[in-house]
């Protein structure tokens, strides 16, 4: 079992409330390492990624001033999951606004080669600056990732994810241009009102045959909203009726024994939201079930 490293991107500048970014540092005070390895899963802290930009109003600056920090900030993503893989971690990336899966996945292409992606959200996450009005980076990276919108946000243009390649799960938040977008390339989604209808463990069933069939190897992306905010209510952009807790754990459960998964990436988690630890304990529960091998 390789050693699963665990990078915490603590940034929400790519987001319009910015608190998303004490997400990482309080998973850390809470000590999630050590939660794995007390459940058997070796596991370490390697990076906590802060901006290098602080301000004491989270709302102060807005979406398009603040995407020089955002570039800075992925690119010390991207060179820390890189290092991880180099130097044979599992890697773990926390959120953070989810603008990390720029970052990590592109650093994971760069490393590995092709891949497939499981992007498990409430929203597509497929805007171009001249498609999204509030110019919020982390309602973009998808749409990076495959190669369109702002070039500028990672200095890496090379490593993409194949359309074939990528399926999206729980999606019930979006604008029709993302629909559209996502449509002519010929990414399969998996809309929240398939996975009601057919189950979410028949929808992973088949989305693991979509990201494997061309690819050898696979990373899951976890938006915090693709679960239901009665379930997971710290969270950056919460939308109803989302997915159930024990259902997707089950099928999640699956994903991590598949001998193809290698990277995991958990986002838009925003602990000054969340009420008694509900959505602390979930990102632990995703990540022993997840984590634990046979």
């Amino acid at each position: 079992m390789k050693k699963v490293g665990l990078i915490g991107s603590a940034s929400g500048w790519g987001a319009q409330i910015r608190s998303t970014e004490k997400g990482p540092s309080y998973l850390y005070r809470q000590g999630l390492d050590q939660h794995l390895v007390d459940q058997g899963i070796p596991a370490e802290w390697l990076n906590m990624i802060k901006p290098n930009e602080c301000t004491k109003d989270l709302h102060m600056v807005d979406n398009e001033s603040a995407r020089p920090y955002v570039r800075t900030h992925l690119y010390a993503v991207y060179q820390s999951v890189g290092e991880a893989i180099h130097k044979k971690y599992f890697p773990f990336v926390l959120g953070g606004d989810h603008t990390s899966a720029i970052a990590t996945w592109k650093a994971f292409i760069k490393a590995r080669g092709d891949l497939g992606l499981l992007w498990i959200d409430a929203h597509m996450d497929a805007h171009t600056p001249h498609t999204t009005l509030n110019q919020a980076c982390h309602g973009m990276p998808l749409a990076a990732l495959l190669g369109y919108g702002d070039k500028d946000l990672i200095e890496d243009t090379q490593s993409r994810l194949k359309p074939e390649n990528l399926v999206l799960i729980a999606v019930r938040n979006y604008e029709d241009c993302e629909k559209t977008f996502l449509e002519q390339l010929g990414v399969k989604v998996f809309y929240m009102d398939q996975v009601r209808i057919n189950t979410i463990d028949d929808v992973i069933e088949d989305a693991l045959e979509i990201v494997t069939k061309n690819a050898c190897q696979f990373g899951v992306s976890i938006d915090l909203s693709a679960f239901d905010p009665r379930i997971a209510p710290g969270v950056g952009s919460p939308t109803s009726f989302g997915l159930e807790r024990a259902d997707t754990l089950k099928a999640l459960q699956k994903v991590g024994q598949h001998p193809g998964f290698a990277g995991l990436e958990i986002a838009e988690f925003n602990p000054m939201l969340d009420y008694e630890d509900q959505t602390t304990r979930l990102i632990e529960e995703i990540s022993v079930t997840m984590l634990s091998r046979n």
